[in-house]
């Protein structure tokens, strides 16, 4: 995704860690989520 890839064409032991180093889903990464704003 760096070099301008796309989240879809990682691998599954890319999309595993990211989820385990996070504590969420993927998919919720990459801003598309609400972490970091207040309501």
């Amino acid at each position: 995704m760096h070099a301008g890839g796309r989240k879809e064409d990682v691998s599954e032991e890319t999309r595993n860690v990211i989820e385990k180093l996070t504590g969420i889903s993927y998919d919720k990464c990459f801003g598309n989520n609400n972490i970091g704003y207040k309501e």
